[in-house]
């Protein structure tokens, strides 16, 4: 058993009593710098210009999700101020805190939310290091450094100043050895479930897609619908458009500066849904935190959500995601999220659970796709969205389909619930396992 001592910092706790502590200004070769923070000119092919979404759990950088490139020219100029090189260690100070990567032999430059940390090999080895930078308990105590404007922003001079554990260097070094080789079978156990996840989720949508197209008789006869992205449909079947089943609105621009915006509160009449509470096939009103006093939403009532709806994403990150709002008490749409409600006449003809089930089916993800696409900054008006073709079997037959999918896609969901639990117990387990070893609370035998 080995003698431990304080190590006088809270995040860290004991440390065994030949380690020491300091600051990781104190381990480095150089300050700690960041990327530019002028937005360059971008470009469709390029170098790759990376920021926080290309760091995830594995010590390399992801440059297959990048999708801003600059110019060899403007890479040349950066590179001279950046100077990245191999072995430094990348570390999100902004958006995501703590996200983090080592440099290997990739091409890039970084955007301004990435710090560029160097390593002096005589006092550190990198990968102990950034095993240090992953400990959770470390992100949290430099995130209460960082200042808050829109989103939390960790100064470099701050991030240099953070305390850390450092045990002698062959130490380091076995320490990073034994993570290496346990992070990494954790990792690939997590991949695994990330693959059945990702089976599941493309099951999901093509079943809903043959139920909505096709029907559940797979015996009847069937058409060409005419449309690319629709192709064979149930013979019986027609094509029409939501704009003339449903009235289609969302909240004005206008409305929300001259009316709304000035009456937000954390606490007031009527909750105001947001994009971030539309999630596929589900109203997450958990995560609303902002209302608006009622004579405000009655000023509004065009926008009010009053009745049973569809709730589209029509901006941002989320465009397409549709769920169902089935509430009793008012709710109120915010600038980013669309409203569809069937109109009287249509009750008979229309299912607000197929609406949404076809709106999630490949037919309707690619016709919004195809739209938002056709513009620079990704959105869809709303007579575009009155203009989506669905494809329409009778009401019986509706309801036949929404009872059928209700209970597929609920086994699926689950299935995807457990994978997804294993995954987050894994990744927490892999968390404590770092932390355990970086502080020297368990030594590698």
């Amino acid at each position: 058993m080995r003698k431990m001592k304080d190590s006088g910092i809270e995040w860290i706790g004991e440390i065994p009593k030949e380690w020491n502590r300091t600051s990781i200004l104190n381990v480095l070769r150089k300050k700690i710098t960041d990327g530019p923070h002028e937005t360059p000119n971008l470009v469709e092919n390029g170098i790759p210009f990376i920021s926080v979404d290309s760091l995830n759990d594995s010590k390399r950088i992801d440059l297959s999700v990048c999708k801003k490139f600059i110019t060899q020219e403007d890479f040349y100029e950066y590179s001279e101020k950046t100077q990245i090189e191999k072995g430094d260690i990348l570390f999100s100070k902004a958006a995501t805190i703590g996200k983090t990567a080592i440099v290997y032999d990739e091409i890039f430059m970084v955007w301004s939310p990435l710090a560029i940390i160097k390593v002096d090999e005589s006092l550190a080895y990198n990968k102990y290091l950034y095993y240090v930078l992953n400990c959770p308990h470390l992100i949290k105590n430099i995130s209460l450094s960082g200042s808050i404007n829109t989103q939390i922003n960790v100064g470099m001079r701050e991030l240099e100043k953070a305390q850390i554990p450092v045990p002698p260097l062959y130490e380091q070094q076995t320490i990073s050895a034994y993570l290496d080789d346990k992070c990494t079978k954790i990792d690939t156990i997590i991949e695994k479930q990330q693959k059945i996840i990702k089976k599941l989720k493309k099951y999901k949508l093509s079943l809903i897609t043959e139920t909505v197209t096709k029907g559940l008789n797979s015996e009847v006869s069937m058409k060409d619908s005419g449309i690319e992205w629709i192709g064979e449909i149930n013979d019986t079947y027609f094509i029409t458009k939501i704009g003339k089943l449903c009235f289609v609105t969302k909240l004005a621009g206008f409305e929300y500066t001259d009316t709304m915006v000035n009456n937000i509160s954390i606490d007031s009449d009527v909750p105001i849904v947001r994009a971030q509470n539309v999630r596929m096939f589900r109203f997450n009103k958990e995560t609303i935190n902002e209302y608006i006093d009622l004579s405000t939403s009655l000023k509004l009532n065009r926008c009010a959500l009053t009745k049973k709806a569809l709730l589209i994403t029509f901006i941002g990150a989320g465009i397409g995601d549709v769920c169902i709002i089935d509430e009793e008490d008012r709710f109120h749409l915010a600038p980013n999220v669309a409203k569809i409600e069937i109109r009287g006449e249509f009750k008979k003809t229309l299912l607000e659970e197929y609406l949404m089930y076809y709106i999630g089916s490949y037919a309707g993800k690619s016709e919004i796709f195809k739209i938002a696409k056709a513009s620079a900054q990704p959105s869809l008006s709303m007579e575009t969205i009155r203009g989506i073709k669905i494809v329409l079997p009778n009401l019986e037959e509706q309801q036949e389909i929404v009872d059928y999918l209700d209970k597929k896609c609920s086994a699926i969901d689950s299935s995807i619930e457990k994978k997804q639990a294993i995954i987050n117990k894994l990744k927490e387990y892999k968390k404590s396992l770092i932390y355990e070893y970086v502080t020297g609370k368990q030594e590698v035998k």
